[in-house]
């Protein structure tokens, strides 16, 4: 990628910060809900998706291809924002880029960009344009701009198989991505890693009104010429397939038959490396495929003996030889089940016409889950950097979800978003305070909802359990069911974790509970959690893809498990997802955060149209309310000592062109020079002054902290007066 031009003085105007406009929601005169969604609502319709609190960046979804427009995703700005500091500049996604990059390149310390929002509010999109702006920022050679193409390819192969349209984004992550830039000595992006969470596997067999399936089923059966159709089994168009709901759905302005090209360009670039060719893609799409056929698949019962069979047996036929099977193989692993007993016997239990099915559909998403993990370590192969020495993570994920029906998948959904405004409470409310004291600079607490407590009513363990725990406990005894299940909730969570659990009250309505969330009350209906939490694949499938002919069926399936592994009782899906969200959880602590807070202004999906109401909705449960209120009270701007001199030293003749060895005494010169009359606390070692009179400038014990976004404005003014009269 070949650096362009930098910007003109005109275009760079374009991106310099305005004082005389609100662009960081700390100058607003109102803080409140209402105050705050005014100004992103107004600051919308005039165009500027972007605002900040202090470092947080706000992101209003522009429901439009801003780069198209050639304007703010250009070379030349990434490159300006790089040379800028954050006061300078008008609030911009590449502003927080520029910031992560810089301080991993300066502090050799890991940063993570946490990307949060709702479902449709363009967190995908936000986390593409990091990634791009770390492209170009990086530096050049054959080798490092092929590496970062495969970074930037790896996007649309993971988003075909993890990504679908829904009711309330055409683009939806289906799955949570955490992407790790790893990058050399030199601060140079060498390659990554890519973790993958929660693939919402429910999608693969059906899906809501108004929706589709991943895209990849879409992009393949409208994509695949008619060479291909035939080496899969005489593939059919969309409308032909169960899982596809029998409907042929296009997405606005998107070309299915197109993006499967792009797809097969973009796994061949990242993939070429580790020996993908022509082979391999045709077992990937031969299993897609394969996932299809297995929705066609009826059974019927025959006799009163249990024992199922394929009522269109040329159907299963094509299924099994998609996977590299027989048809009599596959029949028989679909309608029946090995049963181990003691003393190494076994038993073979024949399952009827509904028993056949779910285990059909087990197959299905089992076998998509494995396939797109598959990809996932392929691409990661690819990837993989030689000698990390830092690294940048982009944080991805599904956003809070609050439906008509929840179930399952937004109870884990919503349970990794209450883990991650946790952590943003931590880091950044409870930071800044911390850091206050620390310092020993004039502080009064904030009130803020501390959401520890959702997050314990639904992981702990001891002294009470929570959901997670109890599900488990219940899905471990034989005959479990939703009624049981829910007595047990009501027992033991009723009135417990601050009344944030509630059992329904309407008889009607037995198998649903209410949580209150950080971002509301959500409505679960727990009819189909120990299914989902079980989903449980029988040795007898696991054996029979394993069997396979094929090379990619077999080694998805190769079962590595002793005898006594395969005996037990598998972990369940909520204990392995647990796992997972620690592991995540661990990572983010491991870096310095950074925040991108992504909003969605209507439903529409309409560029420019700001509904309030759903605005205002997302300003409460982001916390945006708490956010300002702490940075408001507390101190806008704070740098260490030895960085302040060296960065306003020109602004006073007690430091320029040297600074002196003491940057304390250095730091009270230049605030000096700029405010003849400063109003300076010097709290290090003395007990802190009332707030009121903590107006101005105060000094830490190693930082110097400025109150006002206003008086930081004016340094940077004469800091940038005094270069003007250096250089001329």
């Amino acid at each position: 990628m070949a650096p362009s031009a930098k910007l003109s003085p005109g275009e760079e105007k374009d991106f310099q910060r305005d004082t005389t406009k609100i662009s960081d929601l700390v100058l607003l005169d109102e803080i409140s809900s209402k105050g705050i969604t005014s100004e992103l609502s107004a600051r919308y319709r005039r165009g500027e998706m972007y605002t900040c609190i202090g470092p947080v960046l706000i992101a209003v979804n522009p429901y439009k291809l801003l780069e198209k427009q050639g304007s703010i995703y250009r070379d030349g700005v990434a490159r300006f924002y790089y040379d800028k500091t954050p006061l300078e500049v008008t609030p911009h996604v590449y502003s927080v880029a520029a910031e992560a990059l810089k301080g991993m390149r300066s502090k050799r310390q890991n940063q993570c960009v946490l990307v949060s929002g709702e479902s449709g509010a363009g967190k995908t999109e936000t986390a593409k344009q990091l990634m791009q702006f770390v492209a170009i920022i990086s530096g050049g050679g054959a080798t490092l701009e092929a590496t970062k193409q495969q970074l930037l390819d790896s996007n649309p192969v993971l988003e075909a198989f993890g990504n679908a349209q829904t009711v309330r984004n055409d683009n939806s992550s289906r799955f949570g991505k955490y992407m790790e830039l790893s990058f050399d000595f030199k601060g140079d992006v060498e390659g990554g890693t890519v973790s993958n969470y929660l693939l919402e596997k429910s999608r693969i067999v059906g899906h809501g009104a108004g929706e589709r399936g991943f895209h990849i089923f879409h992009m393949l059966t409208l994509g695949a010429d008619a060479k291909l159709r035939e080496a899969l089994s005489g593939l059919g168009a969309p409308p032909a397939y169960a899982f596809l709901m029998n409907e042929d759905k296009r997405v606005p302005k998107v070309d299915d038959a197109k993006e499967f090209e792009l797809w097969k360009a973009a796994t061949t670039s990242v993939l070429a490396g580790i020996g993908y060719d022509a082979e391999d893609e045709r077992e990937v799409l031969s299993l897609v495929a394969f996932v299809l056929a297995l929705g066609e698949l009826e059974f019927e019962d025959h006799g009163d003996d249990r024992a199922a069979t394929a009522k269109d047996p040329s159907k299963l036929e094509r299924a099994a030889t998609l996977a590299g099977l027989t048809g009599g193989a596959l029949g028989t692993a679909l309608t029946s089940r090995t049963l181990s007993k003691r003393g190494g016997r076994s038993s073979v239990q024949m399952l009827d016409a509904a028993e056949a099915r779910l285990t059909t559909l087990t197959l299905a998403k089992e076998t998509y889950k494995r396939l797109f993990d598959w990809v996932v370590r392929q691409i990661n192969q690819a990837i993989l950097p030689a000698h990390a020495a830092t690294s940048i993570g982009i944080l991805d994920i599904f956003g809070f979800e609050i439906f008509d029906a929840n179930g399952f998948e937004q109870f884990c959904i919503n349970y990794v978003n209450e883990k991650l405004q946790q952590y943003f409470i931590e880091l950044t409310l409870k930071a800044e305070q911390e850091e206050y004291a620390a310092e020993g600079v004039p502080w009064q607490d904030i009130e803020y909802f501390d959401n520890k407590v959702v997050c314990d009513l639904i992981e702990a363990k001891k002294p009470t359990l929570g959901v997670l725990a109890l599900l488990d406990e219940a899905g471990a005894f034989k005959g479990a069911d939703t009624a049981k299940l829910m007595t047990k909730f009501d027992q033991q969570l009723k009135g417990k974790f601050g009344g944030h659990f509630h059992p329904s009250t309407n008889l009607n309505l037995r198998t649903t509970f209410t949580i209150k969330h950080y971002a509301g009350d959500v409505d679960y209906k727990a009819d189909d959690f120990l299914d989902k939490n079980a989903d449980s694949m029988f040795n007898d499938l696991i054996d029979t893809m394993n069997s396979s002919g094929a090379a990619l069926p077999k080694a998805l399936f190769e079962d590595g498990r002793t005898a006594e592994e395969r005996a037990k009782r598998p972990p369940s899906v909520s204990v392995q997802f647990k796992g997972q969200v620690n592991e995540l959880m661990a990572a983010l602590h491991a870096c310095n955060p950074n925040y991108i807070r992504c909003i969605k202004p209507n439903d529409e999906k309409k560029p420019g149209l700001a509904v309030e109401d759903r605005i205002d909705h997302q300003v409460t449960y982001l916390g945006l309310v708490e956010n300002v209120r702490v940075r408001r009270a507390g101190f806008a701007f704070r740098m260490e000592y030895g960085a302040f001199a060296e960065r306003f030293k020109m602004t006073s003749a007690a430091t320029w062109p040297v600074v002196p060895g003491d940057a304390r005494a250095a730091s009270v010169a230049i605030v000096s020079a700029v405010d003849p009359a400063p109003r300076l606390k010097h709290v290090a070692g003395a007990a802190p002054p009332p707030l009121e009179e903590t107006t101005g400038y105060v000094l830490g014990k190693t930082k110097i902290f400025i109150k006002e976004p206003r008086a930081i404005f004016a340094l940077e003014g004469r800091r940038n007066a005094c270069l003007a009269r250096v250089v001329s």
